[in-house]
């Protein structure tokens, strides 16, 4: 009996974290046909490339957001540049365009943010010029979202870091 009100009390605190925790984000992409590198492979045209990308930046984002965001917070983004990890290389008999991840070309990214309360009121504001110097190291990201793992782990990295702690402050 008492396992089992250890067991319900435990599913009741984990469910009411998880409904604690509901932020949003919102993106802009400024410019992007200047964008250091968004160039894709061989495998794909420029346009459905760069939509493909911001999809999946977007949903990390809003991922991110969801679970570490306080309710009805919303962070707004204004990227500027992004540069993603490795280099567009011919390669092969075929010469086909491939990215090659390597550590001398690390992800980078430039934006400008507002972190809004549940009031729309800023808690936070800046400009980020972010990079991953030590992309060699492991990343640990859901399955569907692994395409660009050095990128959100540059981006988890400032989420936990500069976001967070200033997010948790405003709220109590």
């Amino acid at each position: 009996m008492i396992r089992l009100l250890k067991y319900c009390l435990t599913s009741l605190v984990l469910c009411y974290s998880q409904m604690a925790h509901a932020g949003s984000v919102e993106v802009t992409w400024s410019d992007p046909d200047e964008y250091t590198d968004i160039k894709p492979s061989s495998m794909h045209s420029r346009k459905s490339f760069q939509e493909h990308t911001f999809a999946q930046f977007e949903k990390y984002l809003n991922w991110l957001a969801e679970k570490k965001l306080p309710k009805d917070y919303v962070l707004k983004l204004t990227v500027t540049d992004l540069d993603l990890a490795g280099h567009v290389w011919w390669y092969g008999s075929s010469m086909e365009d491939v990215r090659i991840i390597k550590a001398p070309y690390i992800p980078r990214m430039s934006f400008g943010y507002q972190l809004l309360d549940d009031k729309k009121q800023v808690v936070k504001s800046g400009e980020e010029k972010l990079k991953h110097m030590s992309m060699s190291q492991h990343t640990i990201l859901p399955v569907n979202m692994d395409n660009f793992k050095f990128e959100f782990n540059m981006l988890h990295r400032w989420f936990e870091r500069d976001l967070l702690a200033e997010a948790q402050s405003s709220k109590t």
